[in-house]
């Protein structure tokens, strides 16, 4: 029989293996289950019958508090969308510095990849808000003689903080600390250098997010049928001073042991006994994820290069532009958004603790796997670029572009123009990320960057058979 159960474990694969698969195929567990209206009655002073007359459920009051999580007053957003007279960089200094900057961050993420929800309608509404503003601002400072896909570049602004966010959640100090100063002043860089790329490499019309008349009527609708009122003060009072605290879900596993225990056809204790606390099985799931997305990059990147190796390029940033569409390709990528609803466990030292290593560890082999990449087709990082931080943005600017297409379907179907030819808008933003960071060198060692280099020769075409 002992051998019978181990022929079957192995038929199945590991338990890990199966939780990974049910978080992709369901997304996370809900919150509704780790917010109690008894605990709430006791942090806020309002009795249960209050707090039952309006959230019938505990799902319906975590709902709300997470869509309060997830558009903070004081967050970066309201730093740097809205148009206060100041300059982009000024502002996003401004913002990076301060600890509130990150505030709703994880949250977002968690809600975007999450299936439709009133939470969901209700922060697309808000972010829609905020991208309409920061374009508007950036037509200002960038003066009425120029033109271009403002509403895009808002989008690729936007993810580029949200993402840097994300990705310097996965290996801060401590849960929300202020990014370091460094790489702050690298991402205002960035944003600075990926606006006037845009504006002078890609074409298309200035088109706001949310205008797609394939996907704003039923979400409009959604909106007004979900409109959700203000938290009452005692509960935003009890939720900001920590009396209330929800922000580290210690009580809440990212997938439901019930549905996991009947899918390996083991009891759910066997599987407590594995992960006694929340936190870890959180702590292995994410780094499973982390495991997944490196591999997902991998492959994406083998694929693009064997498909284009009977090409005709005579220029490398085809072959990146193509890269980049396959990476916010959320059919070729699923790693992604799988990643991104796991996220918010970071919100606790618990688990931030135990990943954080093993994370930094693997941004050693991405920096080496992107190394190779850029000297593969030509291209050298500016001086004041560091590798470690060209792979952070990376990292970060795909997972803030996952995490808004997510949330925001109509960004798969949004096109740019660039060389020439037309690509998916997403596609175009982490390639206006690449090329700001780096330039075409001469292979032949003649100092100084070329416009149109010849095609590096581990990318010429394959001689064809005679």
């Amino acid at each position: 029989m002992a051998n019978d159960n181990g022929a079957n474990e192995q038929e199945r694969g590991s338990p890990l293996v199966t939780a990974y698969d049910q978080l992709a195929k369901y997304g996370p567990a809900t919150d509704g289950k780790s917010v109690s209206l008894t605990a709430v009655a006791r942090a806020t002073g309002i009795s249960r019958s209050n707090l039952y007359r309006r959230w019938p459920t505990s799902a319906d009051l975590a709902a709300d508090i997470a869509v309060f999580r997830a558009t903070p007053a004081a967050g970066w957003h309201a730093d740097v969308c809205t148009d206060d007279g100041t300059s982009l960089e000024h502002a996003l200094r401004r913002s990076l510095a301060s600890p509130s900057s990150a505030d709703g961050a994880l949250t977002r993420a968690s809600i975007s990849v999450s299936a439709r929800s009133r939470a969901q309608a209700r922060v697309a509404a808000w972010e829609r808000a905020h991208v309409a503003d920061l374009a508007q601002r950036l037509q200002r400072e960038w003066g009425p003689d120029a033109v271009g896909p403002w509403s895009d570049i808002a989008i690729a602004l936007t993810a580029l903080v949200d993402g840097m966010h994300l990705s310097w959640a996965q290996f801060a100090d401590v849960p929300g600390s202020v990014m370091a100063p460094d790489l702050a002043t690298e991402v205002i860089e960035l944003a600075s250098r990926m606006v006037d790329f845009m504006l002078q490499e890609s074409e298309g019309p200035d088109r706001p997010l949310g205008s797609n008349g394939d996907h704003v009527g039923d979400r409009a609708a959604d909106e007004d049928q979900h409109t959700i009122e203000p938290l009452p003060e005692r509960l935003t009072t009890a939720l900001a001073d920590g009396s209330l605290d929800v922000t580290s879900d210690g009580g809440r596993r990212a997938v439901d042991m019930g549905i996991l225990a009947r899918s390996r056809g083991v009891s759910e204790r066997s599987l407590y006994a594995r992960w006694p606390a929340p936190a870890d099985l959180n702590a292995d799931l994410y780094l499973e994820s982390i495991t997944r997305v490196l591999a997902g990059i991998e492959r994406i990147i083998l694929d693009v290069f064997q498909s284009n190796t009977s090409g005709t390029f005579t220029h490398p940033m085809p072959l990146f532009a193509r890269m980049n569409t396959w990476f916010m390709d959320p059919q070729r990528f699923p790693e992604a958004r799988v990643h991104l609803g796991l996220v918010d466990v970071l919100a606790g030292s618990d688990v931030l603790d135990r990943v954080r290593g093993p994370i930094q560890a693997g941004l050693v082999s991405i920096d080496m796997l992107t190394a190779g990449l850029l000297q593969a087709s030509g291209f050298r990082l500016l001086p004041t670029v560091r590798m470690s931080t060209y792979t952070l943005f990376i990292l970060g600017l795909g997972m803030g572009t996952h995490r808004m297409s997510a949330l925001h379907p109509e960004i798969v179907d949004r096109r740019l123009r660039f060389l020439d030819d037309e690509y998916p808008a997403a596609g175009v933003y982490l390639t206006a990320m690449t090329r700001t960071c780096a330039d075409l060198v001469d292979p032949d060692g003649e100092d100084g960057p070329l416009s149109e280099p010849p095609l590096p020769p581990v990318l010429h075409p394959m001689p064809r058979p005679e």
